[in-house]
C-alpha cells in the first residue's frame, strides 16, 4: 500500500511539474535548435542562390531549414543537369557541425567541423580511384556583401600539399 501511494505521489509531482511550465518553456524543450546559437552558426548559407565560378554561372542552390531549425537542407543543381543534396546538422553532443552530401552520380561525402571566425570549415576523408586516402577541407566563407564563397581543397599526401577542386561564389537570387 505504501508503495502504491509513493508511485501516485511521484506521478502527481511529475504532472504538477509539467503543468507548471510556461508555454515558452515547453516550446524551448520541444524545439531546442531554435534557441541554440550554435545550431544557427551556419544560417548565413540559407537562401536561394545562383552559384558562380570565375564569374560564370554554373548552377543554383537552395538552402532551407528543416526539423524546426535543427538541419540545413542543400538542394544543388548544376547547369549540366547534375544534382545533389546535403544535410547539415550541429551535433550538440560532439560539439561539431556535420554534413552528409549525396550527388546524382552516387558519390557520398561526410564532413565535420565548425565555425572559425566567418568561415565554416568542415573536414572529411574520401578514397581516391586506387583506394588511397584523400583529405578534404570544405569551407564556406561569409562575405561582407552577403554572398558566400565555397572552397573545397584536397590532399593525397597527408596534408603536405593541397589542390583546390572547387571555388565558387554564391549570390542571392533577386
Amino acid at each position: 500500500m505504501v508503495r502504491v501511494l509513493m508511485v501516485v505521489l511521484l506521478c502527481l509531482l511529475f504532472v504538477a511539474k509539467a503543468l507548471s511550465q510556461t508555454p515558452e518553456e515547453v516550446h524551448k524543450r520541444q524545439n531546442p535548435c531554435l534557441y541554440n546559437d550554435k545550431a544557427k552558426e551556419f544560417n548565413f548559407w540559407l537562401g536561394n542562390w545562383d552559384v558562380f565560378v570565375k564569374d560564370k554561372k554554373v548552377g543554383e542552390n537552395l538552402i532551407e531549414t528543416g526539423s524546426n531549425g535543427c538541419v540545413l537542407v542543400e538542394n544543388w543543381s548544376n547547369l549540366a543537369g547534375g544534382t545533389g543534396k546535403s544535410l547539415n546538422v550541429y551535433d550538440g553532443k560532439e560539439g561539431v557541425w556535420k554534413q552528409f552530401y549525396v550527388g546524382s552520380q552516387g558519390g557520398v561525402l561526410l564532413f565535420s567541423g565548425g565555425l572559425e571566425g566567418n568561415v565554416m570549415r568542415l573536414r572529411g576523408e574520401t578514397k581516391g580511384p586506387k583506394g588511397e586516402k584523400i583529405d578534404n577541407i570544405l569551407e564556406f566563407h561569409k562575405l561582407e556583401d552577403g554572398s558566400v564563397r565555397q572552397k573545397w581543397d584536397q590532399s593525397s599526401d597527408g596534408g603536405k600539399t593541397w589542390t583546390t577542386v572547387w571555388d565558387s561564389i554564391y549570390r542571392k537570387k533577386a
